[in-house]
């Protein structure tokens, strides 16, 4: 089945969903990689303060993410995410307005707990879609995702100028502008869902973090997210160019290029490779993702004895090409493996664990590279990242995973298939289901 014939057979609310999904990637591409710009230069605040709001943000999130997690199984998905939608337009349109330290802090405050709390997402997309449908939609989430967020960051490179500051505050009202669309979408797909917002609101009352966190097939999945993150996804905005300017005269324009080859490659692999990622095992896709940052990792090594900045400018958009590669695995693989473990009593809470784990990658990898490269061990912590992400690729080959429902092909039966380790599973068997385990 091509990608288009794909896109046409999901629902209404599945498509609406993405949509929505879009609408916020294209304003958080036009404000991500200028906070610190416009608070330090805009603004003429430290740069203390504006890492500090950034570290608030995510220290808000992760609590914005258990909020909203146990909102979504207690009051339904669709009032939990437009709730954090509408709290990360006030967040970020706050920006727009900032004269004073404090006033930056609250917006990221507040703007953290928006963000956070958009961790249910994917309960919504798995509530839209069959559950042998999963990895289409979180495939096409991915790409929609990836494609606008990179719109968005060229149109705000082109418009926002240091010497305008009026152009930095339209780009975070623009910003807001999208969280209030999304959410009136969501409220739209939210009415033709197939999931009955009451079953979520029943089940609630029965579920808690406490029994989310003692599936064990879902803590595994949990591990192999906050370590891709750690080592790869969170490296291409901070951890990769801390370990450039330290062995290396990098450039700005530099950093640009690689963030933008990886935001056309990721869009490029996720729609050439979908027909291939729906029927790989999703154990094989983790492993694959992460064998392939192995990878690039490697190729950075390489590079950076070199000493050539063209070698190493050519080796690092080969090694985020391949980088891109595993994202398309990664993407449709991780959302579905954390789904089938949940059950409607606590998909949000599971969903917003997903959230977090990926969340605490995204702070500890740049951290460990930024210590390393302070310390003049630049090259070990790129040994360090290939060991790890190898280390990970084990690990989806041998942790017990969720079991998943496969994707039906014509002539294929219609019968389960039974799990390897009868017993083992932590929800009720469905039809069609596919073994994780080893």
């Amino acid at each position: 089945m091509s990608v288009v014939q794909d896109f046409k057979d999901l629902p209404a609310p599945a498509k609406q969903l993405l949509l929505a999904r879009g609408v916020t990637s294209f304003g958080s591409g036009l404000v991500l990689p200028l906070l610190v710009i416009y608070l330090v230069q805009g603004r003429g605040f430290g740069i203390s303060l504006a890492t500090g709001a950034m570290a608030l943000t995510s220290v808000t999130a992760f609590v914005g993410g258990l909020v909203a997690g146990w909102a979504a199984d207690r009051f339904g998905g669709v009032r939990a995410a437009c709730t954090a939608l509408l709290l990360a337009a006030v967040g970020t349109g706050m920006y727009a307005w900032v004269t004073a330290p404090w006033q930056a802090l609250a917006a990221a405050a507040v703007f953290g707990l928006g963000v956070g709390g958009t961790s249910v997402w994917y309960g919504l997309l798995a509530e839209a879609v069959e559950a042998d449908r999963h990895p289409v939609v979180f495939g096409f989430h991915f790409g929609v995702a990836n494609a606008a967020l990179g719109v968005g960051g060229i149109l705000a490179g082109i418009a926002v100028s240091v010497e305008r500051l009026w152009t930095f505050q339209a780009v975070y009202l623009a910003d807001a502008v999208t969280f209030v669309l999304a959410a009136v979408v969501t409220v739209v797909a939210g009415r033709s869902l197939p999931t009955a917002r009451d079953r979520a609101q029943e089940g609630g009352r029965k579920s808690s973090y406490v029994r989310v966190l003692a599936n064990g097939p879902l803590l595994a999945v949990l591990l192999i997210g906050f370590l891709m993150f750690s080592i790869g996804y969170s490296q291409l905005e901070s951890g990769i160019p801390a370990v450039l300017v330290a062995v290396s005269d990098v450039r700005t324009s530099d950093i640009a290029l690689m963030c933008l080859a990886d935001t056309a490659f990721a869009v490029i692999a996720q729609i050439a490779l979908m027909p291939v990622v729906k029927r790989t095992p999703h154990r094989v896709s983790l492993a694959i993702a992460a064998l392939t940052w192995m990878v690039f990792w490697v190729v950075l090594l390489g590079a950076l004895q070199s000493g050539s900045r063209v070698v190493l400018l050519t080796s690092i958009c080969a090694g985020v090409a391949v980088a891109s590669v595993g994202a398309a695995f990664y993407s449709m693989a991780m959302p579905t493996l954390v789904n089938a473990a949940a059950t409607s009593a606590d998909r949000g809470r599971a969903n917003a664990l997903l959230g977090i784990s990926t969340s605490l990658g995204f702070t500890a990898g740049p951290f460990a590279a930024g210590l390393f490269a302070d310390h003049g061990m630049a090259r070990v912590w790129v040994f360090v990242a290939a060991a790890t992400a190898a280390t990970t690729a084990l690990l989806a080959r041998v942790l017990r995973l969720p079991a998943t429902a496969r994707p039906e092909e014509p002539g294929q039966s219609k019968e389960p298939e039974q799990s390897e380790e009868p017993g083992r599973s932590e929800r009720p068997a469905e039809p069609r289901l596919q073994s994780e385990a080893v």
